[in-house]
């Protein structure tokens, strides 16, 4: 309880004049009506646009050495290009010849048997199929152009030439399409599918194109 400046009698906390003496009393702010200070609330942080987020960084391939990959599809082309060349050698000697012709000889065997005695017959018949030389060109010509065009692909993928894997994707579409036309030779379908893939592989393209290499990337 406060008291009068004057006289010194006790008054209340909310009298302006002294009931003893008469004299004005200064009222003094209570700590309930002090304003109450509030610290300021964080302001949360601005929120990031989609459209100003940049965008991952391209990977960047050391292009310094062979990759691995690179290095199979040579081997798959020069091998798959050594068997088209060796399979096509039958096909054009035929169309030099003038064409084949293939003897088919079926012999079928007929065992009769009467009264517990058994009669056995033999019968053989021959049959021919004529392939012209035309047809056999047909047939071997590409073999042996592709496998010509397969060992150069295969060359220049350890020559690194960016021609050889153009060269490559024709070569390997072309053994997968004559698997299904041809219904033979699975294992061009193979080779072809392999080194499909294993061409196609990133740092193969960016390895045969020559792309800045991981030292001087890093120095930007």
């Amino acid at each position: 309880m406060p008291n009068c400046p004057k006289c010194g009698a006790d008054v209340d906390d909310l009298v302006t004049v002294c009931p003893n003496c008469g004299s004005q009393i200064e009222s003094k702010p209570s700590s309930q009506d002090a304003p109450l200070e509030t610290e300021d609330a964080p302001s949360p942080p601005p929120k990031k646009s989609r459209s100003s987020a940049s965008p991952p960084p391209s990977p960047v391939f050391d292009v310094t050495k062979r990759p691995t990959a690179a290095f199979i599809s040579a081997i798959l082309l020069i091998l798959g290009g050594a068997l088209m060349a060796y399979f096509c050698v039958p096909y054009l000697i035929g169309a030099y010849q003038g064409g084949v012709t293939i003897t088919y000889t079926t012999t079928s065997t007929l065992t009769t048997i009467t009264n517990s005695t058994t009669a056995t017959s033999t019968s053989s018949s021959v049959s021919t199929e004529n392939f012209s030389s035309s047809l056999l060109a047909t047939v071997g010509t590409p073999y042996l152009l592709a496998g010509i065009a397969s060992l150069f692909a295969g060359y220049g993928f350890l020559k690194r030439k960016m021609i050889a894997w153009r060269l490559a994707l024709v070569v390997s579409v072309f053994g997968i399409i004559q698997t299904f036309l041809l219904v033979s030779d699975p294992y061009n379908l193979f080779i072809g599918a392999a080194t499909l893939y294993f061409q196609t592989r990133p740092p193969v393209r960016a390895w045969l194109k020559g792309t800045t290499p991981v030292a001087d990337a890093t120095k930007k």
